[in-house]
Order: C-alpha cells, then structure tokens, then sequence
C-alpha cells in the first residue's frame, strides 16, 4: 500500500528543498502556528533531529516573546 506524503507547510512551500542554515535564516519570520505545521511536517517525513531541534527551540523562544510583549502591554 503505498501512501502519500502530505503537502509541504503553507507556510514554506519549498521546505522540502532548504538546507538547516537557509531555515534558519526564514524562522524569525514565522508565527507560532506556522512553525508548529512546519514541524509537524518534519516529524511525519524525515524526522531530522537537527530540524526538529531547531523547530521546537524557534517555537519555545516565538511563544515566550509574545508572552513578554503581551506582559509590556499591560504594563506589567
């Protein structure tokens, strides 16, 4: 039975084709839900630890930025 692999992430069409150093360099320029389809994707076709790595750092870092500018807005 053979399966198809899912689409690349919306978010980066041509993921497929990047090597770690040009991810990187298109992280800072993703929202939350984008990296987390991102990775996601990862998992569920090479599952490179390098890029999962990667991925679920950006996520962890992306997540606490907005915690801290939604904590300055308040004036906290």
């Amino acid at each position: 039975m053979r399966t198809t692999a899912p689409p690349a992430p919306r978010a980066c069409p041509n993921y497929d084709e990047l090597t770690l150093p040009q991810l990187r360099a298109r992280l800072r320029r993703l929202t939350v839900p984008q990296l987390e389809e991102i990775l996601e994707y990862e998992k569920a076709n090479e599952d490179r630890a390098s890029f999962v790595g990667m991925l679920a750092r950006r996520i962890g870092n992306a997540r606490k930025a907005e915690e801290e500018q939604d904590d300055s807005a308040e004036g906290k």
